[in-house]
């Protein structure tokens, strides 16, 4: 077997290495307090459902690196994951949201079945709004354009009386 001789300067516990060691331990260490943390909660409220923290380098499908996830167990059904993330898509760290999460995802409540549907068709009339503003914008455009285009206009200098 090799040895690996380290200079005195590396053994001692006050260098760089040690220091970021220490640091990485610590970091581990609230992750992990924070997961016990909300999983106790969830547990509370739901049964088959676990939080997460995806490796940096997973290559599972459906898991996206370094993310917090949601893993639905289902027995008998199958495994439903879903990502803990911003709304476009960023990495979010582990908060209360985890738990907004689960309840807007628990399809067989009713209320939550309920809050979506009506999520769902504010979301369908702000897109029609949005269309409305366009074609109305649109129009007043081509508007100005006509006038612009169909009208004459004789500049007059203030020199001419």
């Amino acid at each position: 077997m090799n040895t690996l001789y380290l200079p005195a300067s590396a053994r001692r516990p006050d260098n760089e290495v040690a220091r970021e060691q220490r640091q990485m331990i610590e970091e581990m260490e609230h992750v992990q307090g924070s997961l016990r943390h909300y999983q106790r909660q969830l547990d509370e409220r739901y049964t088959g459902l676990h939080v997460m923290l995806a490796k940096p380098n997973t290559t599972i499908e459906g898991l996206k690196p370094g993310y917090y996830h949601l893993v639905y167990d289902v027995p008998g059904v199958g495994t439903w994951i879903e990502a803990y993330e911003g709304p476009n898509g960023e990495w979010r760290d582990l908060d209360d949201g985890i738990l907004t999460l689960a309840a807007q995802s628990d399809s067989w409540n009713d209320r939550v079945r309920r809050d979506v549907a009506e999520m769902r068709r504010k979301e369908a009339a702000a897109a029609e709004a949005d269309r409305l503003r366009e074609r109305m914008d649109r129009a007043h455009e081509f508007d100005e354009r006509w006038k612009n285009a169909n009208s004459t206009q004789i500049l007059v200098t203030k020199d001419v009386t």
